[in-house]
């Protein structure tokens, strides 16, 4: 597929305005997974590694598959809510 000049000067400008939301929210993952006991925290990194899925995640954790699927979606919404809610508390300190 090949894009034209507007649309890779679009997706430009949209990465650039994005970024700084965007390294907040790592900073907030970073902190939000420091916040994870070691097994939870090493069975998430496992899982999202390059070339890595739900069965290394589960056969490294000790789980299995289908305990590891429930604990990867369960992870997964306890990171999401600690991240929104660790972005929307610097937001309020900051206003």
């Amino acid at each position: 597929v090949i894009f034209d000049e507007a649309v890779m000067e679009s997706v430009s400008r949209t990465a650039i305005a994005l970024a700084p939301e965007l390294d907040q929210r790592h900073v907030a993952l970073e902190h939000c997974l420091g916040k994870l006991n070691d097994r939870d925290r090493i069975m998430i990194l496992t899982r999202y590694e390059r070339g890595h899925g739900v069965a290394e995640a589960a056969s490294q954790s000790g789980r299995s598959l289908n305990a590891a699927y429930k604990a990867l979606a369960r992870l997964r919404n306890l990171l999401f809510d600690c991240v929104t809610n660790r972005l929307e508390r610097e937001s309020a300190v900051s206003s």
